[in-house]
């Protein structure tokens, strides 16, 4: 018995080292222990750097992590990826990919260029906390009760993958930071196009009037009831009188599955900088765009084979985001403040 936990011990201490070791900077490393008081349970660390080599084996310090995970009784093989996921992003370029999280939010770069961005506040940390609550889920339980660390946390992770032959070494971080007026009128120029592709053929000549209408909408409120049926307020009469009164209509299951988890109104409100969602009135964490993040997701994470080599996801839903992303200079020039009322 004093052996085996002699070897538990040193191994513990094995990895403890190997992960300090593997430990680098990061952006707004050492802020937040700087800002807080004597009194402030914080956590605020260096960036964890995970290297992949070409066979697409993980690694830190050297020592590869499917080992590791079986000293501590994880499976830690899963962050391993194929030798054609690596050709793919060394093909593409990706140098590296990094995970930020500090106590306003969490960012996703790759290579330097930002392709996820959630801000957050204490408050809509905790309103995404009694969301899931509401949800009467166990699983989500853990998740809940892990929320209120966010707004006390900074730190990191850093994936790295081999470059070709003579590739500059790029910042985790871009230097310049995206002009974020210059990504709001762009998004503005690129709206029309972007909604003819969306729409009916036999409407495309209306794209950019529907373009206007969409800059200049209303608050509107869609009101569903037991059916599924919903009425849309907030229009001038003459526009909702050309809207077939059939045309909106949430299937069954969806209705039921957003009643099961105790959702009453939604809101969702856009504007230069993001998207915020409202559930029940209480606004959750913000997702930004405004340095580009819509467009880097689709160059980025589905053209260069960011998503599909990191979290295996299949065509059809890198398809679905690809649409996201070629949709989203509607989303940011469209004025944006619907509530979404379902029966009680």
């Amino acid at each position: 018995m004093h052996n085996r936990r002699l070897a538990l011990l040193l191994t513990a201490l094995l990895i403890l080292t190997l992960v300090l070791s593997a430990c680098g900077p990061r952006p707004q490393q050492g802020e937040l222990a700087k800002n807080a008081t004597s009194t402030d349970l914080v956590v605020d660390l260096p960036a964890l750097y995970v290297d992949y080599d070409e066979q697409g084996v993980a690694s830190v310090s050297g020592a590869a992590l499917a080992p590791l995970g079986a000293l501590l009784g994880q499976d830690l093989s899963v962050l391993d990826r194929s030798p054609e996921a690596i050709k793919a992003l060394q093909a593409a370029g990706i140098q590296h990919i990094l995970a930020n999280i500090t106590p306003e939010g969490l960012n996703v770069y790759a290579n330097g260029e930002s392709v996820l961005s959630l801000a957050w506040t204490a408050e809509t940390i905790a309103n995404l906390g009694d969301v899931l609550a509401g949800m009467n889920n166990p699983a989500l339980a853990e998740v809940q009760d892990l929320l209120p660390l966010l707004s006390k946390m900074s730190a990191g992770v850093v994936m790295t993958f081999p470059k070709t032959e003579g590739a500059t070494e790029l910042p985790l971080i871009a230097a310049d930071t995206p002009d974020a007026k210059a990504i709001a009128a762009a998004a503005k120029k690129a709206a029309p196009d972007a909604l003819a592709k969306l729409v009916p053929d036999s409407m495309k000549g209306m794209a950019p009037l529907l373009g206007g209408l969409l800059a200049g909408l209303p608050p509107l409120t869609i009101t569903f009831d037991d059916t599924g049926a919903g009425q849309l307020q907030g229009l001038a009469p003459f526009i909702l009188s050309q809207i077939p009164a059939d045309s909106i209509q949430l299937p069954a299951d969806q209705l039921a599955s957003l009643q099961e988890m105790g959702i009453q109104t939604l809101n969702l409100k856009n504007s230069a900088d993001g998207l915020t969602v409202s559930v029940n009135g209480k606004a959750l964490p913000t997702l930004l765009w405004n340095r580009g993040e819509m467009q880097n997701l689709g160059r980025l994470g589905v053209e260069a084979g960011v998503l599909k080599a990191l979290a295996g996801l299949d065509e059809e839903t890198l398809a679905t985001v690809q649409q996201v992303s070629d949709a989203a200079p509607i989303l940011q020039a469209a004025k944006l403040d619907v509530t979404i009322n379902l029966p009680q």
